[in-house]
C-alpha cells in the first residue's frame, strides 16, 4: 500500500494517493514501514489539516527518532501552506528537537531537514493575519458544510420530518405520509440521522465507520485494521456502542452476510443484551403501532421502537429466502456467543422462557431471542434499507486526464422516519446524502392532501415513462422506430464514447459536438429537471473549458463558445439547486467551475 501510494502520488494522483498511505498505516500500525506513511501525505492533495493530526498521530504511536526529521519537514510544509502561527511547533522547539535527535541523523540529511523546518516555520511565521484567517476560512469552507433544515419547522410527533408532513394510517395503505399544506418545489421534508449504517467493504479505507465522513488521514481501530474513523471522537463511540463486539476479524466474517451486517449492528445499537430486551418488553406491552391513533412515531433518544416497527414481511417471503435470512442470523448469533462477551449476562436477565429455568436454559432462551430479533431486522432491512450513494471519480488509464464521474455505494443505512413514505414508479421528492445524514427533498410541487412518495425501485424515467393501460402500450408500439433510432441508448453510449476518444486526443472541439448530441436523448429518456441531465450537463462543460483554453482570446469562436459553455453550466447549477443543496459535491464542482469560466475569460 505505502508503494502504492508513492506511484500515484508520483503522478499526481493526490486524492488516490492519499487513500493508499492511511490503508498502510492501519495495516501495520506498530511496525517501521507502516508508519513511514505518514511522511508520505503529500500537502499537494489540499489536506494539510488531515495531514497534521496524521502526523501528531504518528509521533504519539513512538515513531523511531531516526525518521522523526521526515515528518518534521513535512509538518512545516503544511503550516507554510496553511499559514498558521499558533501551532504548537515553533522555530525554537525546532531547534531543540534536532539537538535532541543528532545522533539519530547523519550529518547532509539533518543540516538540509533543519533548513527546510526552518524555511518552512519562518514563512508561516512571517504571514500577515488577514491573509492567514482567509486560508483558515477557506479550509473551513471547503471541509464543513452545515446541515440545512426541514421546511416549515421540524415536527414534533414525527422526528426528522416537517411539520407539513403527517405520518397517517388505512387499513388498505398502512402507515403513510400526506401533506398537510401545500408544499413547493424544492422544499426539504426529511433531515434524518440513520439508526445504523455499515459501510460497504470496497470503501472501508475511503469512509468513517460512525460517521459516513470521507476521510484523507484515518485513525484506526485500536485493536484492527479494517474499522477507520475521521476523530478520536468518532472511534471512542464506536467502540462504545457497536465496536467492541464487531472487532477481532468480526468485520471480515460479516463481508458474507450483506445486509444482515446491518441487522447486526441494529441490534447492537439497542444496546447489551439486559437494555435490549427491557425495550424489547416495553414494545411488546405496547398495543398501539407506532403513527396510529394519534401515537408518536419515535423520540430521538430510543429510535429502537420504530425500527422494530418496520414491515418485515415474513409472512408473504418465498421458503427459500425466509430459510436463508434466518440461516444467516444464525450464524451472527453464533458469533456474539463464540467470540463476544455479549451473552455474558444471560444468566442473570430476564429473557424469554420456553422451558425449565436454568443458567443453561437462560442461554438458550437469550440465544433464540436474539436470533429472532436478528431474523426480523434483516428481513426489514431487504424492504426498508436505504443506499448511501456518493459521486466517484476514477483517473483514466495511463496519462489520459479524461477521468471517469459515476454514482456509487458506499454504504447501507435504515432512515425509520423516511421509510414510512410509499412507494410509487412516479416519485415526488427525491434523496441526497451528507456524509451518514439522508436529506429528501420535493422534487414538485404537492396539494394539501396528497400523498408523498419514495421510489425505492426503477422509476417512470428509467423505464421511458411508459405507465397506465394498454392504450399507452399501443401508442408507444406504433412509435418504437422512431424513438428507438432517436433516442436510442446504444446511440448515446456510442456517442459518448466517441467524445471521451477525442477527447484523450485532445480534439475538445469534436468531443463537444458528439456529447451535445446526447443532451436531448438524456433528456427525454430522464426528463428535464434530472440529475442524469445535470451530470451530462457537467460532462459537457468540462470539455467545453479544455476548448476555450486552445482558442485565440476573445476571438469570436471563444465568446461565442463562452457563452455556451456559462448557459449549460447554469442549466446544470438550477438543476442541483432543484435537487440537492451546497452539501452536494456536483454542485459545489458546478460552483468551482463558475469561477474557473470567469478567470479564464478575464485572463484571455
Amino acid at each position: 500500500w505505502y508503494e502504492r501510494g508513492h506511484e500515484k502520488n508520483s503522478r499526481c494522483w493526490c486524492n488516490l494517493a492519499g487513500l493508499d498511505f492511511p490503508t498502510s498505516v492501519a495495516a501495520y500500525l506498530v511496525s517501521l514501514e507502516l508508519r513511514l506513511g505518514s511522511d508520505g501525505k503529500d500537502p499537494r492533495a489540499s489536506a494539510c489539516f488531515e495531514c497534521l493530526r496524521d502526523i501528531e498521530l504518528a509521533l504519539k504511536n513512538n515513531y523511531p527518532q531516526h525518521l522523526r526529521h521526515k515528518l518534521e519537514t513535512r509538518q512545516g510544509q503544511c503550516l507554510a501552506q496553511l499559514q498558521r502561527r499558533n501551532k504548537p511547533l515553533s522555530e525554537q522547539h525546532t531547534t531543540e528537537m534536532s539537538r535532541k535527535d543528532i545522533k539519530y541523523v547523519t550529518g547532509n540529511k539533518k543540516i538540509c531537514s533543519q533548513k527546510e523546518v526552518s524555511a518552512h516555520l519562518h514563512e508561516a511565521c512571517s504571514t500577515d493575519t488577514t491573509s492567514r484567517e482567509g486560508e483558515d476560512n477557506l479550509s473551513k469552507r471547503e471541509h464543513y458544510v452545515e446541515l440545512p433544515s426541514v421546511a416549515h419547522g421540524e415536527n414534533d410527533r414525527f422526528p426528522f420530518a416537517s411539520s407539513a408532513l403527517d405520518l397517517v394510517y388505512d387499513k388498505f395503505k398502512g402507515r403513510h405520509v400526506k401533506a398537510n399544506k401545500d408544499i413547493k418545489i424544492k422544499e426539504i421534508l426529511f433531515v434524518e440521522k440513520p439508526f445504523a449504517f455499515v459501510v460497504l467493504p470496497d470503501h472501508y479505507s475511503a469512509h468513517c465507520h460512525h460517521c459516513c465522513t470521507s476521510f484523507v488521514a484515518p485513525i484506526p481501530c485500536w485493536e484492527c485494521s479494517d474499522a477507520l474513523y475521521c476523530s478520536e471522537v468518532c472511534r471512542q463511540e464506536s467502540w462504545g456502542d457497536y465496536h467492541h463486539w464487531e472487532c477481532h476479524g468480526g468485520l471480515q466474517l460479516f463481508h458474507s452476510v450483506g445486509i444482515a451486517h446491518l441487522g447486526l449492528r441494529v441490534v447492537l445499537r439497542a444496546g447489551n443484551l439486559r437494555s435490549l430486551h427491557q425495550k424489547w418488553s416495553k414494545l411488546e406491552d405496547d398495543v398501539n403501532l407506532p403513527g396510529v391513533d394519534g401515537s408518536e412515531l419515535q423520540d430521538k433518544d430510543d429510535r429502537y421502537r420504530s425500527v422494530y416497527n418496520l414491515m418485515s414481511h415474513l409472512g408473504e417471503m418465498e421458503r427459500a429466502d425466509y430459510l436463508q435470512y434466518a440461516l444467516t442470523a444464525a450464524l451472527l448469533t453464533v458469533y456474539l456467543r463464540d467470540h463476544t462477551d455479549y451473552f455474558k449476562e444471560a444468566t442473570n436477565t430476564q429473557t424469554p422462557r420456553i422451558g425449565p429455568t436454568g443458567s443453561d436454559t437462560q442461554l438458550r432462551d437469550a440465544l433464540f431471542f436474539v436470533g429472532n430479533l436478528l431474523h426480523r431486522h434483516v428481513a426489514q432491512l431487504v424492504c426498508n434499507g436505504h443506499a448511501i450513494t456518493k459521486l466517484h471519480t476514477a483517473p483514466g488509464t495511463n496519462s489520459s486526464q479524461v477521468v471517469t464521474e459515476s454514482q456509487v455505494r458506499v454504504a447501507t443505512a435504515i432512515y425509520p422516519s423516511a421509510s414510512m413514505m410509499n412507494h410509487s414508479c412516479d416519485p415526488n421528492i427525491i434523496n441526497s446524502f451528507h456524509n451518514q445524514y439522508l436529506i429528501v427533498r420535493a422534487c414538485k410541487d404537492i396539494p394539501k392532501g396528497h400523498e408523498v412518495y419514495n421510489c425505492y425501485g426503477r422509476d417512470l424515467a428509467e423505464r421511458g415513462e411508459i405507465s397506465g393501460g394498454l392504450e399507452k402500450l399501443l401508442v408507444c408500439r406504433k412509435l418504437l422506430r422512431q424513438c428507438t433510432y432517436k433516442y436510442s441508448k446504444h446511440m448515446t453510449d456510442c456517442l459518448d464514447q466517441t467524445a471521451k476518444c477525442y477527447a484523450m486526443l485532445g480534439h475538445f472541439s469534436k468531443s463537444v459536438l458528439c456529447l451535445e448530441l446526447c443532451l436531448p436523448a438524456v433528456e427525454e429518456q430522464f426528463g428535464p429537471n434530472s440529475i442524469e441531465l445535470a451530470n451530462e450537463l457537467q460532462k459537457v462543460t468540462d470539455v467545453m473549458i479544455c476548448e476555450l483554453q486552445q482558442i485565440p482570446p476573445h476571438s469570436h469562436r471563444f465568446i461565442t463558445n463562452y457563452s455556451r459553455a456559462c448557459d449549460c453550466l447554469q442549466r446544470a447549477k438550477d438543476i442541483m439547486e432543484l435537487c440537492y443543496g451546497m452539501w452536494n459535491k456536483g454542485l459545489q464542482d458546478i460552483i468551482r467551475k463558475q469561477h474557473q469560466l470567469e478567470q479564464l475569460f478575464q485572463q484571455k
